[in-house]
């Protein structure tokens, strides 16, 4: 049997997820089960992953989350980011253009991590 990931370098592992179940628990209960004294309110539970996801992994990695979930948008763009890079790897990969973008010279011509917003951007963040 291979050897997988345990997460034993992380005592708070599972703790941490945890939390973000329990807040995303908490988004849906407080803003979108149904009320009869509340409008009509539709989850879109793909962007609500997407949130959880970003606030996991980066209290995992950096010790502390991004709050997307808890807010219910996307604080800092790491989302819109995401789907903007995977339409660039998307065309790339399509026009074969993604061996080009893949030297360094090249790369970092397109994304510097003081970006404002893109790729760039969430290189910045994670490396702050």
């Amino acid at each position: 049997m291979a050897a997988g990931y345990a997460g034993k370098e992380n005592p708070t592992l599972e703790s941490t997820v945890d939390i973000h179940v329990q807040n995303r628990v908490s988004l849906i209960r407080s803003k979108y089960v149904f009320d009869p004294d509340r409008p009509f309110n539709p989850m879109d539970l793909a962007r609500k992953a997407q949130f959880f996801t970003f606030d996991v992994i980066t209290e995992i990695g950096f010790g502390e989350s991004t709050g997307d979930l808890v807010a219910d948008e996307g604080l800092h763009g790491h989302v819109k980011t995401m789907q903007d890079s995977l339409m660039l790897v998307g065309v790339a990969v399509a026009t074969g253009l993604f061996r080009f973008l893949q030297i360094p010279w090249v790369s970092n011509m397109l994304f510097r991590d003081d970006d404002k917003t893109g790729p760039g951007k969430l290189i910045g963040d994670c490396k702050r």
